[in-house]
């Protein structure tokens, strides 16, 4: 984070040093755990960073908070900054005793996810005019839109486009639960939003509870705006009550702070069409390329597929067929990321060794775990599926 530069205003989105941050928080204790996914995810959004660079003419930046990279900065092949932090800034860091708190008194589960809600860094990166919070089971540039940078550029654009017309500081989609999935947000930064979310971060142990919500305000049809989307149809909303999931942790606290504190400047991407008529009808697109297609679409891998792998080099692996599909094609994808250039620039020679030997150990261990439970013609057939047909590919702008 780059505390010393100034916030942005909406009407001058140029003053920021940076278009795009991806940024990525990955606090795992076991980190040999996670280096292969966050290799994968390095290279993936890397690739993609600079396919949006090249078409917007802007600098972009990575940014990856996590104890398991060593802190620094480095330039990627392609041109890409990828900043590295080993902790999130120490005045957010420090809110967690609190948060911690709130989340297991309202939970009484062992497990502590209030970490989730250093995600609010996002919101004090004020050196890039969009930051794009993005979980590690996220594949933000499957292979089949790998070749197609000019309609991925496309897409990016007019989201960043009707983000600045419609003045929207948060696009989200929701789940099936929560108003808004954290896996994915697209933040415009705001100095002073981030301070003010610090500061109830501060007494988060005494500021929520499942009756009142968050600065324990009241129940959700008392407060929430009644030109909020989640009036038609939130199962939260028809019993009156903040028992959503995440309710307590990052999603509940990015739903208060941008859409129960305001009463605009956040969209709900699978509800309200950030588009423009002439984007939709395939006339968008940077520097007036026209007749872009916006299908772009990113991969959500929502079984975390990499907890497989200490399964997999003892061919120990009984899963069924789709689930089976599902790990192969990821398997297959990112073995790729593990090659070339750009992934040498961004990853230390060491880790990517390793990573490209589990991999092939793995992908090993793939048709003799399918002839358990298929014939080879069916598995045949399986695993011949790109990854964007086998895993939920979410469009980045349903409507155009």
């Amino acid at each position: 984070m780059t505390q010393s530069t100034p916030a942005m205003s909406p009407d001058a989105p140029s003053r920021a040093k940076f278009l795009l941050s991806f940024v990525l928080l990955a606090d795992y204790r076991d980190c040999r755990s996670i280096e292969c996914p966050i290799a994968v995810w390095l290279s993936h959004a890397t690739s993609l960073s600079g396919i949006v660079q090249v078409a917007e003419r802007r600098r972009t930046v990575i940014d990856v908070f996590s104890r398991c990279r060593t802190a620094g900065s480095v330039r990627a092949s392609n041109g890409v900054v990828v900043r590295s932090h080993s902790t999130v800034p120490v005045e957010l860091a420090r809110t967690q005793a609190f948060a911690s708190q709130a989340y297991m008194e309202q939970t009484r589960r062992g497990s502590n996810m209030a970490v989730t809600l250093t995600k609010w860094v996002v919101v004090g990166i004020e050196d890039a005019e969009f930051v794009v919070c993005v979980d590690l089971d996220v594949d933000l540039l499957p292979k089949s839109f790998a070749a197609r940078a000019l309609d991925v550029a496309a897409t990016w654009h007019t989201l960043f486009d009707g983000m600045r017309r419609g003045d929207v500081d948060l696009a989200t989609f929701a789940d099936h639960s929560a108003p808004i999935n954290s896996g994915f947000m697209v933040v415009r930064p705001d100095a002073e939003l981030y301070r003010a979310g610090l500061e109830l971060l501060g007494r988060a142990n005494t500021s929520f509870d499942i009756a009142r919500g968050w600065e324990l305000l009241g129940p959700p049809r008392d407060v929430v705006p009644r030109t909020d989307v989640v009036w038609h149809g939130k199962d939260f909303m028809k019993r009156n009550d903040w028992a959503f999931v995440g309710a307590d942790i990052d999603q509940g606290f990015f739903f208060h702070m941008y859409r129960v504190r305001r009463t605009r400047g956040a969209v709900d991407l699978d509800l309200q069409p950030l588009a423009s008529p002439a984007a939709r009808e395939g006339d968008g697109g940077p520097d007036g390329q026209g007749g872009r297609r916006l299908d772009y679409c990113f991969l959500h891998f929502a079984s975390k597929p990499w907890i497989q792998l200490p399964k997999l080099p003892k061919c120990r692996i009984r899963l069924k067929l789709r689930w089976l599909a599902k790990v192969h094609s990821f398997l297959r994808d990112a073995e790729e990321a593990f090659g070339g250039q750009l992934a040498r620039s961004i990853v230390d020679a060491p880790t990517l060794g390793r990573c490209a030997g589990k991999f092939a150990m793995a992908m090993a261990c793939m048709d003799p775990a399918a002839a358990l439970i298929v014939d080879n013609r069916t598995w045949a057939m399986a695993k011949a599926r790109p990854a964007a047909k086998v895993w939920p590919c979410r469009r980045l702008l349903p409507h155009a």
